[in-house]
């Protein structure tokens, strides 16, 4: 494989360094191949991977997970002693055409003069850098609208299939509901990007109970012809609270298909966007892309722990779309200059809200500070 490095002081006309090193290496033979660029002592290089500090001894290919197909943008961190010094990404050796594979895969030393300013926290103080003792290898070498009803909540862009996002409009109108708080846990478990698919359902008459309404499913179930696809969540899909009902399902035509039948039954029950229910605000931030398929919850773990009062289980995503490197604005909007930027629009709760702008409207995350944009 090849680490693929460039450092800032040489400016942008030098072309990036492509080091060759075994899959085999050990972490101590990569940072003997790094000394002569960088100038730090090997002895004197400290390699962080998820928060751990990577013992000498320990090879690339345990540190790295490795597997040959997805390799390309695994990341580790470069430290001299507790100083940051730089991100190291990786990537495979194209058997095929004899040649690494080619990406943006660079060695990122802090960041260019604006985004050093606007964006990166000071990695010293982020939850990122563990204590000065290191690990050894033994211990971790590392988001419908049914007849009648109508939109009181802003719209939001399209998603990547161009169709509007159900977590844009809004089932029925009312005032916002809460839930308790052991209540509003019951959907904390759902991914972020399936949280647009959870309807709340509201009985008017508090008398009647949802034994009508659980009835009247029962038979749109059973005179469905495409009764095989609908998709809800494998545990918890249904859960009662008060005088709401809350149904959690798995994708878009489920959703508008508990919405549309809530719709045609009397009494009347009210279906709610979880957006609309919460009452959540629509923001977005940019996401510099790390790795490979990185679950949209362990990213907003992390920024749980990078970011003291943020809790993230109302947080719901309705689109996500990569940045175009080619275009008049990319270096205005993106998070890092040398890897994949990706747009995040979601929905935040208020208390979010007010947390996010306690701090700036800006998040830690990894070495950046991201901006939240509130519409």
């Amino acid at each position: 494989m090849y680490v693929k490095f460039k450092l800032e002081t040489e400016g942008n006309s030098t072309l990036p360094l492509l080091l060759p090193i075994d899959d085999d290496a050990t972490v101590y033979e990569l940072k003997l191949l790094l000394e002569p660029s960088i100038g730090i002592p090997a002895d004197l290089q400290q390699i962080y991977s998820l928060g751990k500090t990577i013992g000498d001894q320990c090879k690339l290919s345990a540190v790295l997970d490795y597997q040959v197909a997805e390799i390309n943008g695994t990341a580790v961190s470069l430290y001299k002693m507790k100083e940051f010094v730089c991100v190291l990404q990786f990537q495979c050796y194209n058997q095929k055409k004899g040649e690494p594979e080619t990406r943006n895969l660079t060695i990122e030393k802090e960041k260019r003069a604006r985004l050093s300013k606007e964006n990166l926290d000071d990695p010293v103080n982020t939850a990122i850098v563990p204590e000065t003792e290191k690990a050894t290898c033994s211990s971790g070498c590392i988001r419908i609208e049914p007849h009648g009803s109508h939109i009181t909540q802003p719209g939001v862009a399209k998603d990547t299939t161009g169709v509007k996002d159900t977590a844009e409009t809004v089932v029925a109108c009312s005032a916002k509901k809460r839930l308790s708080e052991d209540d509003e846990l019951i959907y904390a478990g759902v991914m972020p990007e399936k949280r647009k698919f959870v309807l709340v359902i509201n009985e008017t008459d508090s008398t009647s109970g949802f034994d009508s309404l659980m009835d009247h499913f029962h038979g749109l179930f059973d005179k469905f012809e495409d009764c095989d696809t609908l998709q809800f969540s494998e545990s918890d899909s249904v859960n009662v609270f008060g005088n709401n009902l809350m149904i959690i399902s798995e994708d878009k035509k489920t959703c508008e298909w508990i919405a549309n039948g809530t719709s045609t039954i009397y009494p009347r029950y009210k279906c709610f966007s979880i957006i609309e229910f919460f009452g959540l605000i629509k923001c977005s931030f940019i996401l510099p892309i790390i790795g490979k398929d990185k679950e949209l919850g362990t990213i907003f773990k992390l920024f749980e722990q990078q970011n003291v009062g943020i809790v993230t289980d109302k947080w719901i995503v309705t689109d996500r779309t990569m940045l175009d490197p080619k275009s008049d604005d990319f270096a205005e909007k993106a998070a890092s200059i040398i890897l994949d930027n990706q747009e995040v629009v979601l929905y935040v709760d208020r208390e979010s809200k007010t947390s996010i702008a306690e701090q700036g409207f800006k998040l830690k995350y990894c070495f950046w500070r991201l901006q939240f944009t509130f519409f």
